[in-house]
């Protein structure tokens, strides 16, 4: 790699404990300069990939998050800061630094004007890209944005220096979903954050309750208030002199030109982002052949600090896609693709209730389909695989379900041929639940059908104690197919999260990862129709039940139903009982079979 070269001497994550060297959590941070005068600084080791911070350029701001998740996935993470006015001037830096750092079909992450950026880059020059991720990327001009640019320009060569307290308040309200702002703690957290960038003219400062590593009292001040601000690298902000600020360049309508990339594309919405509305970025996903498209529920533009968790899954998912050290054909789309000029259709997002299970109960990914079946519906004729999402349906309707996400989730990283289908106690949107007793012969009828039942319990005891998931998760939790989510903060989880334990029941702490290990414990579907869909894949997969049913269906019988009376795991193998009910091939009257599995003798009954 050409450039100068160096160790982080700022002390701004430098002094780990016990490793001689500067990093973030863990990960070796180099930090160098490109001849091109572009500072980056390198994390981790392994394949590369390349982070483009938006609008103020600083590199820092993936080091909160995604730089601790990408190290940890064995990756090499270059970050850069930048002074970039617009996508063209930002495409160059990339460029440059690319060839300085000899970083040859890599994946590049942009975010913002950094996501446009890296379109720019993908229609001029994809030979340097391996994949791209655009987060929170549009591929036109849109009213909201123009006028906002308009106004931000307005004041820029007016010299008008507001108040930080205002910027930081108006910021809040731009980056942040209505969730994040219904917190009153991390409202006042990130107006500090806020305040603070207004106040250095640093867009990504680092506040003490948001280090990484090290004793902050430690280190060596960088851009805070106590530090000298002539060591700070200058920025386009309205603390600068208005008359060096280039006009911001209008973003041109570029949805007919994004047909012509070629390259692996990813593109994240947030949901609620009102600077960069995740339709547009729909569009764009419509536009590029192959493109992925997911979408953040409870996220403004900011999402990947907001729940970086859900970010990461379907950043690393995407990432295991594509072979290192080469390009590679697109990939199949999770969503089809939409044809500029045809009107936009209502996305389909990664968590969003108003539209996940509203436009399309049966959704096409990358290689099969996921059928969303709502509480009351009928369940599709066949599927591959079944999973259940099981938790407290929050009472309050302002408050909105966590199960969108799941399935959003489950449509992201459903590689399956066949179907998929997906068990949601809930009623369609603009529906209704069923009689309580008929809601509850569905529920219990959905879950002796499903591969999987997954808990999520986000329990606290005001808002959503989840007292009934106690009752169904002491009825599942042994059955060889429960996977529980909870979040850290869930209260009172001790005891479900104990046995969980005891019997190896996965455990996960957020809604994407769970959705991750219900497909993990799924592995491969099977093919299943009528009554054979009542025998989940760990029964339907073991050699005693292969057998038997191998020699009915040579016989001419036909599975009508099944129930799992009991299921244990023995050792590697499992022990179970099996209620059928068979249709024989020669007419006669339907017969009940019982069929035990134990000890490793086969069937016994």
């Amino acid at each position: 790699m050409t450039g100068t070269s160096g160790t982080d001497n700022t002390g701004y994550v430098n002094d780990l404990p016990g490793t001689g060297r500067s990093g973030a959590r863990g990960a070796v941070r180099e930090t160098g300069t490109t001849p091109g005068g572009t500072p980056y600084a390198l994390h981790g080791t392994g394949e590369p990939i390349v982070l483009v911070a938006g609008a103020g350029g600083t590199g820092r701001i993936w080091e909160h998050h995604t730089v601790p998740a990408l190290t940890a996935a064995g990756r090499l993470v270059v970050t850069f800061d930048h002074e970039a006015a617009d996508e063209v001037e930002l495409a160059s830096t990339i460029g440059e630094l690319l060839t300085s750092l000899e970083l040859a079909s890599c994946p590049l992450v942009g975010h913002s004007l950094g996501a446009l950026a890296v379109q720019e880059l993908l229609l001029t020059d994809p030979r340097p890209a391996g994949g791209a991720v655009l987060v929170a990327t549009r591929g036109r001009p849109d009213p909201v944005g123009e006028a906002l640019a308009r106004a931000e320009d307005a004041c820029a060569r007016a010299g008008i220096r507001l108040p930080p307290e205002y910027q930081a308040s108006v910021r809040l309200a731009q980056n942040l979903s209505p969730r994040t702002l219904a917190d009153d703690r991390a409202v006042t957290e990130w107006l500090d954050i806020f305040e603070l960038a207004a106040l250095t003219g640093d867009p990504a400062p680092r506040p003490a309750r948001l280090t990484v590593t090290g004793d902050p009292a430690a280190r060596p001040s960088r851009h805070t208030l106590t530090g000298d601000p002539a060591a700070r690298p200058p920025r386009h902000t309205l603390t600068e002199d208005p008359a060096a600020r280039p006009p911001r360049r209008s973003i041109r309508n570029r949805l007919a030109e994004l047909g012509r990339i070629t390259t692996p594309l990813l593109v994240v919405g947030f949901a609620d982002d009102v600077l960069a509305p995740a339709p547009l970025g729909r569009e764009v996903a419509g536009a590029v052949p192959g493109a992925r498209y997911a979408e953040l529920a409870d996220t403004g533009h900011l999402g990947f600090l907001e729940r970086p968790d859900a970010f990461h899954t379907v950043l690393l998912d995407f990432l295991a896609t594509l072979p290192p050290d080469r390009p590679r054909s697109p990939p199949c789309p999770l969503i089809p693709p939409l044809t500029p000029p045809c009107p936009l259709t209502p996305p389909l997002p990664l968590g969003s209730p108003a539209t996940t299970t509203a436009t399309a109960t049966v959704t096409a990914t990358a290689t099969g389909t996921v059928h969303v079946v709502h509480v009351g519906e009928e369940a599709p004729a066949s599927w591959a695989a079944a999973v259940y999402l099981c938790g407290p349906t929050p009472a309050d309707p302002a408050e909105p379900s966590w199960r969108p996400e799941a399935v959003a989730a489950l449509r992201a990283l459903w590689r399956d041929a066949g179907t998929l289908t997906v068990f949601l106690p809930e009623p369609a949107p603009g529906g209704s639940y069923p009689g309580y007793a008929d809601q509850i012969e569905w529920e219990e009828d959905a879950m002796r059908r499903s591969d999987v039942i997954l808990f999520w319990i986000p329990r606290d005891m005001e808002r959503l104690p989840g007292l009934v998931s106690n009752i169904k998760w002491g009825a599942w939790y042994d059955s060889g197919r429960a996977v529980l989510g909870t979040p850290p903060e869930a209260e009172r989880m001790a005891y479900l999260l104990h046995f969980a334990e005891s019997i190896g029941v996965p455990v996960e702490r957020s809604v994407a990862r769970a959705a991750g290990a219900a497909l993990r414990a799924v592995g491969q579907g099977s093919p299943r129709t009528g009554g054979e869909r009542s025998v989940p894949l760990p029964v339907w997969r073991s050699e005693p039940f292969r057998g038997w049913y191998a020699e009915r269906t040579a016989a001419g019988d036909r599975l009508l139903d099944a129930r799992v009376e009991w299921y244990t795991r023995e050792g590697d193998g499992a022990a179970w009982l099996l209620t059928v009910t068979v249709a024989p091939g020669d007419g006669s009257a339907h017969a009940v079979h019982r069929l035990l599995s134990a000890q490793e003798q086969g069937l016994l009954m």
